[in-house]
């Protein structure tokens, strides 16, 4: 933002839906999931047009808003970047014993952990303490699943940073 105004240009931010496949994995609300990226091109393409803007840069960060994103890049005849927010950090257990102790951990390992708690070899204080530290922060799915794939194919297409 300030690097705009600095250049003489006036930046507006705005914001677009994003379904979370983690909170509706199972329920009917997946349904929506993959659909949603023709909504999350179309919202940001309308903004865009409707205000008439100069140039766009987009912020992404997962499997349905990277290629909604650049499809909006595609759609626009406008100077336009699309940028990966990144992969989450890795997290690591409070506790010291178990399986999943002393190690970094990712959503893998949380899926792991169900299965290896409802066969029970953890206990429930095991599995929590995966579940509570597996995904410390802010970013994209660390299991290096489908929206870190297209990030990285997208950079090598010149469409992202």
């Amino acid at each position: 933002m300030q690097g705009i105004r600095a250049a003489g240009g006036t930046p507006i931010e705005v914001n677009t839906i994003s379904i979370t496949d983690g909170i509706t994995m199972g329920t009917e609300g997946m349904k929506g999931s993959l659909i949603s990226r023709e909504v999350v091109a179309d919202s940001v393409e309308l903004v865009a047009r409707s205000h008439m803007f100069d140039g766009i840069v987009t912020i992404s960060g997962c499997d349905k808003t990277i290629p909604a994103m650049t499809m909006v890049l595609g759609r626009l005849d406008i100077p336009s970047l699309m940028l990966y927010c990144g992969s989450i950090m890795f997290g690591r257990c409070a506790g010291s014993d178990g399986p999943f102790a002393n190690r970094n951990l990712t959503i893998q390992d949380v899926f792991e952990a169900i299965g290896a708690y409802n066969a029970g070899k953890i206990s429930l204080e095991q599995f929590m303490d995966v579940e509570d530290h597996a995904c410390p922060g802010a970013g994209a799915c660390g299991g290096q699943f489908t929206a870190n794939t297209m990030a990285t194919a997208y950079e090598m297409l010149g469409m992202s940073r």
